[in-house]
């Protein structure tokens, strides 16, 4: 057997409902007429059948005003529904123009923001090339002050040797010129005050331990900074120089006894700490930070040379 198709039980559908409709229809208007050829021949019919139709016109009637109300409700409620839905709409509407003016501020601010970022990032490149240049630059200079340090020390040492002498042999003059008549208190304690003036450093830590030694009555051994200022000989040379025409000391065992000295020798610790401070301006070129390791080696060596003559 061959099965129907959708559209051909469509088809056949239609017609059921055509020839239903038909049939109803011809046995409603049988009906009609079979109850209007037995019911006419009632008496008062026409009165019966207009009292029907006014009753059916009312009930029709309010059939029609019930319909109407409820009609009128349910498009009241729709055209609520329809104007909150239009006033959603215009928010709504209002809401998308104020948010898509911030978009647009806020694109405008993002591309603001975008450009100084640019301009900064172009900056900091600039500032790190410059900082770059600064570093190499330093590197070049810490490299020619490496170089330099190590000279220094010994550059000094010889200028302060050639210093000494000379101020030796200007003392050793002024002794010869007065070697007839010797030296009076006055003409040491000169000597002595120029001596401290003009000396070197090696030179100023020999004569505070001359001075502690005479003060304290205490024994000292001239090689006590060795290794740190000046080299033996110079310091003995100078020391003999000393002994030669400002100093009473005697030597027994390489120990040094003062039995007498100037009293301008006591003011030669502040000597030392006055060139101190004053040593960047006398020497200019040396490096800060070389200069605050000079000044911890000579509070060093006063503390070393305090403590071992107390």
């Amino acid at each position: 057997m061959n099965e129907k198709t959708d559209s051909e039980d469509s088809i056949d559908h239609k017609v059921l409902k055509i020839h239903f409709f038909y049939v109803v229809l011809i046995l409603s208007l049988l009906i009609i007429l079979l109850a209007a050829t037995e019911w006419t021949t009632l008496p008062k019919f026409i009165e019966y059948l207009s009292t029907a139709a006014t009753i059916t016109s009312l009930v029709l009637g309010l059939l029609a005003i019930i319909y109407a109300y409820i009609s009128n409700d349910a498009l009241s409620k729709t055209i609520g529904a329809v104007s909150e839905a239009s006033s959603s709409a215009s928010d709504a509407t209002g809401k998308m123009s104020l948010l898509l003016v911030n978009v647009d501020n806020a694109t405008e601010k993002t591309v603001q923001s975008n450009q100084a970022m640019q301009s900064l990032i172009f900056e900091l490149k600039r500032e790190i090339a410059t900082l770059s240049e600064t570093a190499n630059t330093l590197d070049t200079k810490t490299q020619l002050i490496a170089e330099v340090l190590p000279g220094i020390p010994l550059g000094m040492e010889r200028l302060e040797k050639k210093m000494d002498e000379q101020l030796f042999k200007t003392t050793e003059q002024h002794i010869q010129n007065q070697s007839e008549v010797g030296l009076n208190v006055g003409e040491k304690s000169a000597i002595a005050k120029r001596m401290i003036e003009k000396t070197s450093v090696n030179g100023l830590f020999l004569i505070y331990m001359i001075y502690l030694s005479f003060k304290n009555n205490k024994k000292f051994k001239i090689n006590l900074l060795d290794g740190e200022f000046g080299d033996p000989e110079y310091k003995y040379g100078y020391f003999i120089a000393l002994a030669s025409f400002l100093i009473d000391a005697s030597v027994n065992d390489d120990e040094i006894t003062v039995r007498s000295c100037p009293e301008e020798f006591s003011k030669v610790k502040e000597e030392i700490q006055e060139r101190s401070e004053k040593y960047l301006d006398s020497y200019p070129d040396v490096d800060k930070e070389a200069d605050e390791i000079r000044k911890k080696v000579w509070i060093k060596t006063l503390e070393k040379i305090e403590k071992t003559i107390k």
